[in-house]
């Protein structure tokens, strides 16, 4: 628990952690004061009045900086009123496709990123952090304290992107005990009915469906300018930058619940740096203009604006007196991607998706100054996503709700400097499922037959598992990362004992999750909501996402499971377009703004659907926009299998997009 500077790559960080010899460079007050903050609060008034009888000066300079935190501010700058609530206000800051060395205080020698700088400078690191290679499995992990091959939402899309229902989220613990719960931003966890932000516990929400804007169920043409996105699932327009929408709505909605006398947990998942980086064009040109590519222009751009927005939110805080009894937390969902590696990456060896440590080492700060988790120092021993959920329970004194089950362990002891020896045995795995296509499936797939899914479940294997300085890599590899932090050297001839103790380790953790044998969690229809609103990024084993898979007319299907409430008639409504565009069926697309590809025509004759061993069909003409079937369902959990076929009876693709409508029967008289 060593204070180190931020500068380097992995290796030299943690050399100069373990020699003790990093603080960050202070005034000379500040260097004074700071050896009498140490690290067990219960010894610093001994440590203090020893430093003293030793530097007689010392206590002179300290009587002066007393008095100068202890003047009056000025008239033109009044004290902020402090809010009301004696609770601790939560606000989690989470970056998309940020990764560990993307930032200047990590060492990179490229990005500005001066507010995370400042808030390094404020926080206490948690120096070997790990969260999941990939964007969805980390926010359920966050948000359940389960590991995702525990909570099902374990890849992104592919059906394997919805949490478990039966595992309480962190809003609704925070809703139970009386906190305003509100999220702005990238939920991407599903938005079908039961697991929307207003069904598991956000009592406010703005926020947009799918991976990125710009998916299939997302406004068509969302482009970062001027969206539509759902306020409380409900879709709404907001003028302006949409990144600068998530940040301002959050910081009216938090002033509010400040004015209301209630604390609150505000969840800020942004959309940046995810691609496509929609960023005005004046500030991608602006690197343009120093020699960097497309795509590093608008990365470093997106990378600029998220650190700005991030900034706005911590004056806010200041402004409004909350920031002292605010614990805020910043982290990234995943590893950087590729492009951004290769500028720096800290010397570790992975880029996002990958299960060596560039995947899923990723920096997270925290800060609560009231809490004393502060000073600029690292928390140095290994801590994974799921550990933050137990740490603000703790820090919060939330009582648990029924069927709340927690994997990690709560970190208040250690930000708070004390030791945890708990921690210092600790061995943690890294997996997620993987979108795997087998061998070469895409080549043997003959010209225009339809992609029917693959695998996208986890792979026995297929993770890293983690014990102090050791890596255990796909089952077979060790690595060594204190002494070969770009893991280039397998160790693993060398350490059989390690190997052996890992690999019995990963093999009964495994058998504990027994991964194939629960199904895909199953989208509810006949129930609450009605229509059910189905798109092709909730097919199983299908990477269908982004909405130019429907501009290009991509050769794609795949099942949607359906868990059907009740008995009776449910109504198909087929489209090849969404809604809102409304056009037939044969017809093209206009071209949209940048990355969108153009509406691609296709010769669609019929469409077909099975479900519960029912197969319906009808035909579509020159000016068929929409296809209604109606079938009668028994209560059970089924598939669903849609198709477009031409005229000579070939499947095209899969129905881009299908809603289930259940016909309420009709009242007796």
């Amino acid at each position: 628990m060593t204070p180190c500077a931020g500068s380097g790559d992995v290796k030299q960080r943690d050399q100069r952690a373990r020699s003790g010899s990093c603080r960050p460079a202070s005034p000379a007050i500040a260097l004074v004061s700071s050896q009498i903050i140490e690290k067990n609060p219960r010894s610093a008034h001994k440590q203090k009045n020893t430093l003293i009888k030793k530097h007689p000066l010392l206590s002179v300079l300290l009587g002066a900086l007393c008095a100068i935190t202890a003047a009056p501010l000025p008239a033109e700058s009044p004290t902020p009123e402090p809010a009301k609530n004696t609770r601790p206000n939560v606000i989690i800051l989470l970056g998309d496709d940020i990764g560990y060395g993307d930032l200047a205080c990590m060492g990179n020698p490229k990005t500005v990123t001066p507010f995370l700088d400042k808030l390094y400078a404020e926080s206490v690191r948690l120096k070997d952090f790990h969260v999941a290679p990939m964007c969805t499995p980390t926010r359920a992990e966050l948000l359940t304290g389960r590991h995702c091959l525990d909570n099902e939402a374990s890849n992104v899309n592919c059906g394997r992107s919805t949490p478990r229902v039966d595992f309480p989220m962190m809003q609704e613990v925070f809703k139970a005990n009386g906190y305003a719960t509100g999220m702005f931003g990238k939920w991407h966890l599903s938005e079908n009915g039961p697991f929307r932000p207003s069904a598991r516990g956000f009592e406010e929400s703005l926020y947009f469906p799918g991976s990125s804007l710009g998916t299939v169920r997302d406004h068509w043409n969302n482009n970062g300018f001027d969206s539509t996105v759902l306020h409380n699932d409900v879709p709404k327009k907001y003028p302006g930058y949409i990144t600068d929408v998530w940040n301002d709505e959050a910081m009216k909605w938090m002033e509010k619940e400040q004015k209301e006398g209630k604390p609150f947990f505000c969840y800020l998942p942004s959309n940046l740096i995810h691609g496509p980086e929609f960023v005005e064009e004046s500030r991608i040109q602006k690197f343009r203009d120093k020699g960097y590519g497309k795509i590093l222009s608008r990365s470093f751009a997106a990378l600029e604006r998220y650190d700005e927005i991030c900034g706005r939110v911590d004056a806010f805080l200041e402004r409004t007196g909350m920031k002292d009894n605010t614990i805020v937390i910043y982290f990234g969902d995943n590893g950087a991607n590729e492009q951004l590696t290769e500028v720096y990456n800290a010397g570790m060896r992975g880029a996002k998706k990958s299960v060596y440590e560039g995947g899923h080492r990723n920096a997270c700060f925290v800060r609560w100054p009231a809490g004393g988790w502060q000073g600029a120092w690292d928390l140095s021993p290994l801590t994974e996503v799921q550990d933050l959920f137990p740490t603000l329970m703790e820090a919060c004194s939330l009582k648990p709700v029924d069927g709340l089950k927690l994997e990690g362990t709560s970190l208040v002891k250690g930000l708070q400097g004390k030791p945890m020896p708990e921690l210092d045995d600790r061995i943690l795995v890294v997996q997620y499922a993987h979108y795997d296509k087998g061998d070469d499936v895409d080549e043997k797939r003959a010209p225009g037959e339809v992609d029917q899914g693959h695998r996208t479940g986890p792979v026995y294997g297929n993770a890293a598992v983690m014990w102090n300085k050791w890596r255990f890599v796909n089952g077979k590899e060790l690595y060594d990362i204190e002494t070969d932090p770009g893991q280039k050297k397998d160790v693993a001839g060398e350490h059989p004992d390690v190997v052996s103790r890992l690999s019995s380790y990963y093999h009964q953790w495994w058998m504990n999750f027994a991964p194939d044998s629960r199904p895909l969690q199953a989208i509810p229809i006949g129930g609450a909501e009605n229509p059910v609103e189905l798109d092709i990024s909730a097919w199983d084993g299908v990477w269908a996402d982004f909405s130019n898979a429907v501009r290009e007319g991509q050769p794609v299907n795949g099942i949607w499971h359906l868990q059907v409430m009740k008995p009776g008639n449910y109504t198909f409504i087929l489209r090849r377009w969404p809604e809102q565009l409304g056009l037939p069926m044969r017809a093209p697309a206009p071209q949209g703004p940048w990355p969108y590809s153009p509406g691609k025509a296709l010769p669609i004759a019929k469409v077909r659907i099975q479900v519960q061993g029912q197969t319906a069909m009808a035909d579509v003409s020159e000016k068929t926009d929409v296809v209604r079937l109606t079938l009668k369902l028994k209560p059970g959990r089924t598939k669903l299998k849609t198709e477009f076929l031409d005229a000579q009876g070939k499947e095209l693709c899969g129905v881009y997009y299908t809603d289930i409508e259940y016909n309420q029967p009709a009242a007796r008289k």
